[in-house]
Order: structure tokens, then sequence, then C-alpha cells
């Protein structure tokens, strides 16, 4: 039924695992709560044509997750979103989250004001994700955050964003969730726009352009104003007309 009520709401195509592993029932339970969240998410970032498909993890990495979640880990399971560059996707599929060079050669690629961290958006404002997310697809992971942050005291203040939960794993800074423990998150589905633009602008249409004739200038009529003068200066003006017609004759 979830299949085809977010087909027929949102146009959006899901992909499921039929698996009665414990990993995989765990992240259908997870997809049954959050379902909506998700795809509301995703349909303010990409419209209604939206492709969602399980991550194919390593079954060491859904063994972590799986173990973190069932106890092995306090806190809480949550949504969250991050944003990846399509040529990465194959490898953050396969080999989950990992924070950028703790055992791996993994470069930070969007900034490390919080150190070397995971960083995933919460459910309700996926388009921090967006700008991450790159490529034709902009592939976009929905992500399981087991998150054990406390509500602080007193808030602070970092790169201009409020830091309203925290613990030694997990912080909360404006809309993102920040993840100082990389087997609190797994990437537990993959969502990618159905949508691609197509690059060939439209051509304008040749409209054939019928030259304007140039009129012909008509010569201008100067009219001359003789003011009434009297006396010698009236002589004078007669005499100095006259000469100018003649000349002119």
């Amino acid at each position: 039924h979830l299949k085809r009520d977010l087909f027929a709401h949102y146009r959006t195509r899901l992909s499921c695992v039929p698996s009665n592993s414990p990993f995989e029932i765990l992240r259908g339970q997870f997809l049954q709560k959050h379902a909506i969240e998700f795809w509301q998410g995703l349909h303010t970032c990409f419209g209604r044509n939206v492709t969602i498909k399980p991550t194919p993890l390593r079954k060491d990495i859904q063994d972590s997750f799986l173990k973190a979640c069932n106890g092995g880990l306090q806190g809480k399971l949550q949504p969250g979103s991050h944003g990846t560059d399509e040529k990465n996707l194959q490898s953050t599929d396969t080999h989950g989250l990992l924070i950028p060079g703790s055992g791996n050669s993994i470069r930070v690629a969007n900034g490390s004001a919080h150190g070397r961290v995971i960083y995933t958006a919460k459910v309700t404002n996926p388009l921090l994700s967006l700008g991450s997310a790159k490529g034709v697809s902009r592939p976009m992971l929905l992500c399981g955050v087991l998150d054990d942050a406390v509500e602080k005291q007193s808030y602070e203040w970092i790169t201009g964003r409020v830091i309203t939960h925290e613990s030694e794993s997990v912080r909360h800074v404006g809309d993102a969730i920040v993840i100082f423990d990389q087997r609190r998150v797994a990437p537990l589905f993959h969502a990618t726009s159905s949508f691609v633009p197509s690059h060939t602008p439209n051509r304008p249409r040749a409209v054939a352009v019928t030259p304007t004739p140039e009129r012909k200038r008509r010569p201008r009529l100067v009219v001359r104003l003789v003011a009434s003068l009297t006396g010698a200066r009236a002589f004078l003006a007669r005499r100095a007309v006259q000469k100018r017609r003649g000349k002119g004759t």
C-alpha cells in the first residue's frame, strides 16, 4: 500500500528488497514510520519525479548499525538527509557514510566548522542537503540517525547558528544534525530525481523583416520675421533686404 500511495500522491517510485533479515525489517519499519516526512521534503526539492531505492550496504555495515540500534548505543532512531555527489553514490551506497580521514582517504567536501564529522539535515529541511547533491540526478541519501543529543540548558551559537541539543556524539545546529560517531548513522535509502532537464536550448524561429523605405525629407520653410522699425533703421533694413534679393537673382 505504501508504494501505491506514494506513487499516487507524489509520483514517487519505490523499490523494495523482499527479505526477512533483521536489518531489512528495521529498514522497512523505519520507512513506514517516516515515509510521509521524507516524501514531503523530497517533493519540495525535486517535485513529483523521484525514484527511491534501498542502499546496498555491505553486510558488516548493516550489522554494525543494527547492533547500535538494538542497544549497542543509546539514542533514538531519527530521520535525516544527506546530499552527495553523483560520482560518489556507488561508494556511499556500499560503505555507508564515513567521517573524512578516519581510517580512509575521504577528503572534507562541505566545510569543517565542527571538525571532521558527518553532516545530515533534519527531515523538516531537506533543502539544507540539496546544496551538496551534485550531478544530473542530484542524489539525496535518506538516513537513519541514532540520536542521543539532549537539550542544552543555555543555547550556544556557532557560525551564525544556534546549538540546541548536544552529546559527545551528536550535535543539533539549526536544522543540521552533526554526527561525530559514524556508527550512529546509515544511509538506508537514496533518492534521485527522475527529471533530467534538456540541455539543448530552443532555437528562436527566424522571422523575415521587411525594411521600411526611407521617406524623402521635405525642405524646411524658414520664416523670417522682420521687426517693425522706424526712421533710419527702417530705411537701412529695407536696403539690406533689397541687396540680398539682388544677389539671389
